[in-house]
Protein backbone atom coordinates (compact mmCIF):
# COMPACT_ATOMS: atom_id res chain seq x y z
CA UNK A 1 0.00 0.00 0.00
CA UNK A 2 1.25 3.31 -1.04
CA UNK A 3 1.62 6.42 1.15
CA UNK A 4 1.34 9.66 0.14
CA UNK A 5 3.98 11.92 0.69
CA UNK A 6 3.73 15.30 -1.22
CA UNK A 7 0.80 16.63 -3.23
CA UNK A 8 0.68 19.87 -5.13
CA UNK A 9 -2.36 21.26 -6.28
CA UNK A 10 -2.16 24.02 -8.66
CA UNK A 11 1.27 25.13 -7.46
CA UNK A 12 3.29 27.58 -9.45
CA UNK A 13 5.28 30.04 -9.22
CA UNK A 14 4.62 34.20 -10.60
CA UNK A 15 6.91 33.88 -13.09
CA UNK A 16 6.09 30.85 -14.33
CA UNK A 17 2.90 30.33 -16.70
CA UNK A 18 2.12 27.04 -15.68
CA UNK A 19 0.43 24.95 -12.32
CA UNK A 20 1.94 21.87 -10.97
CA UNK A 21 -0.76 19.07 -9.69
CA UNK A 22 0.91 16.45 -9.01
CA UNK A 23 1.07 13.51 -6.58
CA UNK A 24 3.93 11.29 -4.69
CA UNK A 25 3.85 8.39 -3.07
CA UNK A 26 5.73 5.67 -1.50
CA UNK A 27 6.95 3.70 -4.36
CA UNK A 28 6.55 5.83 -7.31
CA UNK A 29 9.25 6.58 -10.08
CA UNK A 30 8.38 9.95 -11.73
CA UNK A 31 10.68 11.09 -14.59
CA UNK A 32 10.16 14.88 -15.14
CA UNK A 33 11.27 16.13 -18.74
CA UNK A 34 10.84 19.09 -20.46
CA UNK A 35 12.83 21.61 -22.44
CA UNK A 36 14.91 24.34 -21.10
CA UNK A 37 12.78 26.71 -19.01
CA UNK A 38 9.87 25.12 -19.00
CA UNK A 39 10.09 24.18 -15.36
CA UNK A 40 11.60 21.29 -14.15
CA UNK A 41 13.82 22.81 -11.79
CA UNK A 42 10.86 25.25 -10.33
CA UNK A 43 9.16 21.79 -9.79
CA UNK A 44 11.46 20.05 -7.99
CA UNK A 45 12.34 22.89 -5.87
CA UNK A 46 8.72 23.42 -4.96
CA UNK A 47 8.68 19.15 -4.27
CA UNK A 48 12.02 19.96 -2.02
CA UNK A 49 10.67 22.82 -0.19
CA UNK A 50 13.14 25.35 -1.08
CA UNK A 51 11.23 27.17 -2.60
CA UNK A 52 7.43 28.95 -2.03
CA UNK A 53 4.88 28.64 -4.04
CA UNK A 54 3.26 31.78 -5.06
CA UNK A 55 0.12 29.78 -6.02
CA UNK A 56 -2.02 27.19 -5.31
CA UNK A 57 -1.01 24.88 -2.18
CA UNK A 58 1.39 22.36 -1.57
CA UNK A 59 1.25 19.64 1.67
CA UNK A 60 3.85 17.53 2.60
CA UNK A 61 4.40 14.57 5.19
CA UNK A 62 7.25 15.24 7.23
CA UNK A 63 9.90 13.71 5.37
CA UNK A 64 13.46 12.79 4.46
CA UNK A 65 14.07 13.86 0.88
CA UNK A 66 17.60 13.11 -0.63
CA UNK A 67 18.53 15.65 -3.58
CA UNK A 68 21.07 15.73 -6.14
CA UNK A 69 21.02 19.30 -7.81
CA UNK A 70 21.51 20.36 -10.92
CA UNK A 71 24.80 22.56 -10.30
CA UNK A 72 27.92 20.52 -8.83
CA UNK A 73 28.63 21.39 -5.05
CA UNK A 74 31.80 19.34 -3.56
CA UNK A 75 34.47 21.25 -1.61
CA UNK A 76 37.01 20.61 -4.34
CA UNK A 77 40.54 20.55 -2.19
CA UNK A 78 39.08 17.65 -0.30
CA UNK A 79 40.23 13.40 -1.10
CA UNK A 80 37.15 11.96 -2.66
CA UNK A 81 37.08 9.17 0.02
CA UNK A 82 37.42 11.27 2.84
CA UNK A 83 34.77 13.30 1.72
CA UNK A 84 32.12 10.41 1.06
CA UNK A 85 33.16 8.70 4.76
CA UNK A 86 32.12 12.18 5.90
CA UNK A 87 28.75 12.60 3.73
CA UNK A 88 28.25 8.68 5.57
CA UNK A 89 29.07 9.73 9.15
CA UNK A 90 26.54 12.73 8.83
CA UNK A 91 24.15 10.66 7.57
CA UNK A 92 24.61 7.94 9.71
CA UNK A 93 25.11 5.21 6.78
CA UNK A 94 27.65 2.97 5.43
CA UNK A 95 29.19 3.56 1.95
CA UNK A 96 27.99 1.25 -0.70
CA UNK A 97 31.74 0.90 -2.14
CA UNK A 98 29.70 -1.63 -4.41
CA UNK A 99 28.25 1.45 -5.83
CA UNK A 100 31.91 3.09 -5.81
CA UNK A 101 33.83 0.70 -7.56
CA UNK A 102 30.48 -0.34 -10.21
CA UNK A 103 31.20 3.34 -10.78
CA UNK A 104 34.79 3.45 -11.31
CA UNK A 105 35.67 6.54 -8.51
CA UNK A 106 39.08 7.22 -8.04
CA UNK A 107 38.84 7.90 -4.18
CA UNK A 108 42.57 8.25 -3.29
CA UNK A 109 42.11 11.51 -5.53
CA UNK A 110 41.36 15.30 -4.77
CA UNK A 111 37.68 16.24 -5.93
CA UNK A 112 39.64 19.13 -7.87
CA UNK A 113 41.21 16.75 -9.90
CA UNK A 114 38.36 15.06 -11.15
CA UNK A 115 37.04 14.90 -14.18
CA UNK A 116 32.92 16.28 -14.57
CA UNK A 117 31.72 12.57 -14.76
CA UNK A 118 33.58 11.67 -12.32
CA UNK A 119 32.79 14.80 -9.88
CA UNK A 120 29.33 13.69 -10.91
CA UNK A 121 29.58 10.20 -9.73
CA UNK A 122 31.03 11.82 -6.48
CA UNK A 123 27.77 14.03 -6.06
CA UNK A 124 25.49 10.94 -6.96
CA UNK A 125 27.21 7.86 -3.97
CA UNK A 126 26.59 11.29 -1.92
CA UNK A 127 22.78 11.35 -2.50
CA UNK A 128 22.36 7.86 -2.80
CA UNK A 129 23.76 7.40 0.60
CA UNK A 130 21.88 7.33 3.73
CA UNK A 131 18.41 6.43 4.52
CA UNK A 132 15.39 8.77 2.70
CA UNK A 133 11.73 8.90 1.45
CA UNK A 134 12.05 10.43 -1.03
CA UNK A 135 15.17 10.51 -3.78
CA UNK A 136 14.90 13.62 -6.25
CA UNK A 137 17.90 14.00 -8.51
CA UNK A 138 17.83 16.91 -11.34
CA UNK A 139 19.78 16.04 -14.16
CA UNK A 140 21.58 13.07 -12.91
CA UNK A 141 22.96 12.04 -15.94
CA UNK A 142 25.31 15.00 -17.22
CA UNK A 143 28.42 14.31 -17.62
CA UNK A 144 28.01 10.43 -17.13
CA UNK A 145 29.52 8.37 -19.79
CA UNK A 146 27.80 5.34 -21.28
CA UNK A 147 28.99 2.65 -18.59
CA UNK A 148 27.82 5.00 -15.48
CA UNK A 149 24.58 5.64 -16.97
CA UNK A 150 23.90 2.09 -16.69
CA UNK A 151 25.22 1.98 -13.72
CA UNK A 152 23.21 4.55 -12.40
CA UNK A 153 19.97 3.11 -14.26
CA UNK A 154 20.43 -0.25 -13.12
CA UNK A 155 21.03 0.94 -9.12
CA UNK A 156 17.84 3.35 -9.58
CA UNK A 157 15.82 -0.21 -11.04
CA UNK A 158 17.07 -2.11 -7.69
CA UNK A 159 15.99 0.70 -5.77
CA UNK A 160 12.71 1.46 -7.09
CA UNK A 161 12.32 -2.25 -6.63
CA UNK A 162 12.29 -2.47 -2.53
Amino acid sequence: MSISLIELNEAGKFYLDKRFNLLISTGDFIVIKGINGSGKTTLLNLINGFTVNDFGQIYRKPIRISYLPEREVLPLYVNTHHYLLEVARIKKAHLDYRLITDFEIPLSKSIHTLSKGNRQKVMLVSCLTGYYSLLVLDEPLSGLDSKAVRVLKKYLKKLNEK
